[in-house]
């Protein structure tokens, strides 16, 4: 997973953001915003001081403007190596496993685990089917943690009172 808090650009596999992965682009986003309001004030300030000093065509105008465009890239390029470092985290931590159709992500708290896998067998046509296959499902069990015998009790009901 990959974005780019400059252009906007995200990695094809945006739809796979994890909630937390999202979490993460949305905060890196207003900490770029952060740091553009603050340099446009700066800027701001340094013109307003320089105006007052009458020394707006001026090369220490010029220096001072380029030095703050300098410290808003690297404070930029700082916010993209956060960003960066925490999205390969939770790559690493959301794990695809063979036997489950669902991504498993070990980041998500247990009630949004809880949703994810529920919509996935509620996405079965046949009731029954979607049934037997949780009943096989060896990775919901130690993903759903306690939650995972609720979902057994509910898609047992819907699948014995299938119509």
């Amino acid at each position: 997973m990959t974005y780019n808090i400059r252009t906007g650009a995200a990695s094809p596999q945006l739809s796979e953001f994890t909630y937390s992965g999202l979490k993460k682009v949305y905060a890196a986003i207003a900490d770029a915003e952060d740091a553009l309001k603050e340099y446009n004030k700066l800027q701001n300030n340094i013109k307003m001081k320089m105006l007052k000093q009458c020394n707006t065509r001026s090369t220490v105008l010029t220096k001072l403007l380029d030095e703050a465009g300098t410290s808003y890239d690297v404070k930029l390029d700082r916010i993209q190596q956060n960003l960066d470092l925490e999205l390969a985290h939770i790559t690493e931590n959301t794990v695809d496993l063979g036997s489950s159709n669902y991504v498993v992500d070990n980041n998500l708290s247990y009630n949004i685990r809880y949703q994810l896998v529920k919509e996935y067998y509620l996405s079965f046509e046949d009731k029954q089917e979607a049934f037997d296959v949780y009943t096989q499902d060896s990775v919901a069990v130690n993903y759903l943690g306690i939650y995972y015998y609720s979902l057994y009790d509910y898609l047992s009901y819907r699948a014995d009172n299938q119509t």
